[in-house]
């Protein structure tokens, strides 16, 4: 099938079966007065042309990021999860963690996550695929109730301040292809089809975000 004729039927609602969220799900920069960032300062810059969020994350207590909080919860459940496209202006790789919680109990650790390292003075992506963390079965995210987006430094002997860029961050097909068109909105729950994964609680490595702590 062809990419156009694919884009089409995802437009229309046949493609993958589920309805598929925005790419763009969030422009950082567009959302830099709804973000709470600890142990990190951020600032809207132009960056090629383009307008993206820098965020300087700094050494100075656990787990230095930001969060994007989202009321009413958004309703993700078209995707199979999510990429971050970062720039790393620096002079070293840039190790990022991208974070996204569906509101559960804490008990539960509702959240799936994933490390990325962004070579030195390159672009690159994090991806979360929903229902892993760190490259193992992991929470089952009730991906039709998002409550916020977590962007934190991976490295916890992070020894002088972290400068990355933030561009945009995309829904993604189960394949990992780009999702085409939009809707972020509060919604019900994944219709049938909708991906599902099982639990498993062994994929918190060392280093891994405290949640009592976000």
């Amino acid at each position: 099938m062809s990419p156009c004729l694919r884009a089409l039927l995802a437009l229309i609602g046949i493609w993958g079966g589920a309805h598929l969220p925005a790419a763009p799900l969030v422009d950082f920069w567009q959302a830099a007065d709804r973000l709470q960032s600890q142990h990190a300062d951020i600032k809207v810059i132009d960056a090629n042309g383009e307008q993206a969020l820098r965020v300087v994350f700094k050494p100075e207590g656990d787990y230095p990021g930001i969060t994007l909080p989202f009321e009413p919860s958004q309703d993700w459940s078209g995707a199979g999860g999510i990429r971050l496209r970062v720039t790393n202006p620096g002079t070293k790789p840039a190790k990022i963690c991208l974070r996204v919680d569906d509101g559960g109990p804490w008990d539960q650790d509702p959240w799936n996550a994933e490390y990325g390292e962004i070579p030195a003075q390159s672009s690159g992506e994090v991806v979360v695929h929903f229902g892993t963390s760190f490259k193992k079965k992991g929470h089952d995210l009730d991906s039709a109730h998002i409550t916020r987006v977590l962007v934190f430094s991976g490295d916890p002997d992070q020894k002088g301040n972290v400068e990355v860029i933030l561009h945009d961050l995309e829904a993604l097909h189960d394949n990992g292809a780009t999702a085409p068109h939009a809707s972020t909105k509060a919604g019900p729950p994944a219709a049938a089809g909708a991906y599902r994964l099982v639990w498993s609680d062994e994929f918190a490595p060392p280093g891994a975000p405290d949640p009592v702590k976000w």
